[in-house]
């Protein structure tokens, strides 16, 4: 069955046209992907701005005509933190029905399920696994075992409201990264500690763009490989190398460096403290990165959208 899942981020959209037997991906067939920052000053004004949602309009429009292209039989398109916590929301999803889309607005737990089996779909030797998916409004923490979930976590704390909040989209220095790391221990500690109770060893493996960016930005690859960025290992040294290289540099400075996508040079900064805490916070020194995640995990379901 030809499916298509549409995975409407916080800071980024992203689609995937495949075939699907036996819910697994058989051929991918084609992808498409844009950065529109839904979740801009989502924290202080409750709404999603004309400009992000106008921009997210056009890469649907372009997503319908694929879609149409290639004879897709089902869609999931799911909207995350950013429609979640909107007062406009309806207006954004009206918008979407105008074009031919119909958007589910999944909560934090479902997005951490579709993201896990997106995750896992690739990752299936590892018995005890938990996967975490930072985007742009909130994270989310799947603990699973034997591909079985066994808790989820979602926290709303991701990139762009650490951006907002800290002043990232400035000048990066570490008085900065130290009061945004104290924002997420406190944020993240329940969670943390529940985890760390519950799940004694595991694998950790960090899905999304933070996650593939910064590793993007340490390969120093001039564009986007997803062969280089799979399974590469982010580890507490790397990170601390990353937050070396950026200290001192405003977002324009920080676009010049090789690597590095635009529209995300503001975001690399704050990644890397919030990865670096969840590393922290679970007594881990590494992860290992995973450029499938939920636009996968929304395309197996396609067909069967309801999970338990």
């Amino acid at each position: 069955m030809i499916n298509c899942g549409i995975d409407i981020g916080s800071n980024s959209v992203r689609m995937l046209i495949a075939d699907v037997q036996d819910g697994k991906i058989r051929r991918a067939i084609a992808d498409g992907r844009g950065i529109t920052r839904l979740s801009a000053s989502i924290s202080s004004t409750r709404q999603l701005s004309e400009e992000s949602m106008a921009k997210t309009f056009s890469l649907l429009f372009d997503f319908r005509k694929l879609m149409a292209e290639n004879s897709v039989e089902k869609v999931f398109a799911a909207a995350t933190s950013a429609v979640r916590e909107a007062e406009n929301a309806e207006t954004f999803l009206q918008g979407a029905r105008d074009i031919g889309i119909d958007i589910k607005i999944i909560s934090g737990e479902d997005e951490a399920k579709y993201n896990f089996y997106g995750v896992y779909a690739f990752n299936s030797d590892i018995d005890n696994l938990l996967v975490f998916d930072i985007g742009g409004g909130s994270t989310e923490l799947t603990l699973a075992h034997a591909g079985e979930i066994v808790q989820t976590f979602s926290v709303p704390i991701g990139v762009v409201k650490l951006c907002d909040i800290f002043g990232f989209s400035g000048i990066n220095n570490s008085e900065k990264r130290l009061k945004a790391e104290a924002y997420i221990d406190y944020a993240f500690g329940e969670s943390f500690a529940k985890i760390r109770e519950k799940a004694g060893d595991f694998f950790l493996i960090g899905s999304a763009g933070t996650l593939t960016s910064l590793a993007n930005f340490e390969l120093a690859l001039h564009s986007f490989d997803a062969a280089a960025i799979d399974r590469y290992i982010l580890s507490l040294e790397v990170l601390d190398n990353i937050e070396h290289k950026l200290n001192g540099l405003y977002p324009e400075e920080i676009l010049e460096q090789q690597g590095v996508e635009k529209g995300r040079e503001d975001l690399l900064a704050p990644g890397a403290v919030l990865v670096k805490a969840i590393l922290k916070g679970l007594g881990k020194k590494f992860c290992r990165v995973a450029v499938h995640g939920l636009k996968e995990g929304l395309t197996i379901h396609a067909s069967e959208p309801f999970l338990t």
